[in-house]
């Protein structure tokens, strides 16, 4: 969904800025829980001092 790799959402897991829930073996990463973390990411910034081809 996010594009996320899986060694990074459990890196997030981990320091607690995503939540997520256990069904079994599987690990269940909560939507609302990653759209806040991505949310609270800041927004890209172009690159105005890259030369020109």
């Amino acid at each position: 969904m996010s594009g996320i790799g899986r060694t990074t959402l459990y890196g997030l897991l981990s320091q607690g800025k995503i939540k997520a829930r256990k069904c079994g073996r599987r690990t269940l990463i909560m939507v609302d829980s990653l759209e806040s973390y991505i949310n609270s990411l800041p927004y890209h910034q172009p690159d105005s001092h890259r030369a020109s081809d």
